[in-house]
């Protein structure tokens, strides 16, 4: 019982921290002093919302997603594209149906597949499997 119990408080105050990730807090200060719309912008603002995931509001998020998603398509950088195509379909569950995030996901997959790229590609079939086992919430 008194383990359960530490285990809880443990967890909770975790959880609490987390707030002010310090990854976070790396990346935003990296952003802020590289305002240039290139890959290196785009990677950091994927990891934030990917990182952010139970952390940073949705809203907040979906800034993040959306400025990666229209950077990385403006200079034609698709494997950012890939990523930020994936963070949507996270981000965006409250704001888009099964259907539409389960698009983004396959949008990305062909991305993966164009590009050859191994990280996209496991992180694709991690959110396909994901999306199969729990509804893709």
């Amino acid at each position: 019982m008194r383990t359960t119990f530490l285990l809880s408080c443990f967890t909770f105050f975790s959880l609490l921290s987390n707030g002010q990730n310090p990854d976070i807090v790396k990346l935003r200060k990296e952003i802020n002093q590289h305002p240039q719309q290139d890959e290196y912008r785009v990677n950091r603002l994927n990891k934030i919302a990917e990182i952010g995931n139970n952390i940073l509001p949705d809203d907040e998020r979906m800034k993040l997603v959306d400025e990666a998603l229209q950077i990385s398509r403006s200079i034609k950088y698709s494997v950012g594209e890939g990523f930020a195509l994936l963070n949507l379909a996270i981000t965006g569950r409250n704001r888009y149906t099964k259907e539409e995030r389960d698009n983004f996901i396959m949008q990305a997959d062909s991305i993966a597949k164009k590009s050859g790229n191994k990280e996209l590609e496991g992180y694709v079939l991690l959110r396909i499997g994901l999306s199969k086992r729990f509804g893709n919430e």
